[in-house]
């Protein structure tokens, strides 16, 4: 039984990716243009560079775009489940802030979830970070 997914919230935590979460968005922006209605939501999770002041410039150029600010740092599941507080989407995607996953990957996610799947996830083949 195929599904019709239309609607997609991306929950990003985000720490310490000044350097990088401004890409992310943009290549998001890029990859889901006039093709599925989406949200995304950056949940800054104490860091300690500008982040915060990335995320805040992101939230006021983008209505798509909501913010939520931890008062500290509670770690990566802790931000994802405030993240969900706040998603409205019918499907839900997590991605990193530093492009360990590119988002042209989203559509791989979509097409097995447009299968009948409930849940899919992601395995790399190859795991790096940047920080």
């Amino acid at each position: 039984m195929e599904k019709k997914l239309d609607t997609l919230s991306i929950i990003i935590p985000v720490y310490n990716s000044e350097n990088t979460i401004e890409l992310v968005i943009n290549q998001i922006i890029e990859v889901l243009a006039n093709k599925i209605k989406y949200e995304i939501i950056l949940v800054n999770d104490g860091s300690k560079d500008n982040s915060y002041q990335k995320c805040i410039k992101l939230a006021n150029q983008y209505n798509f775009l909501k913010f939520i600010n931890l008062s500290k740092n509670f770690g990566q599941h802790n931000a994802i489940i405030a993240g969900l507080r706040f998603a409205s989407g019918q499907l839900i995607l997590f991605m990193d802030d530093d492009l360990q996953t590119h988002p042209q990957e989203i559509w791989k996610l979509i097409d097995k979830l447009n299968e009948g799947y409930d849940v899919v996830y992601a395995n790399y083949i190859e795991k790096y970070h940047n920080k």
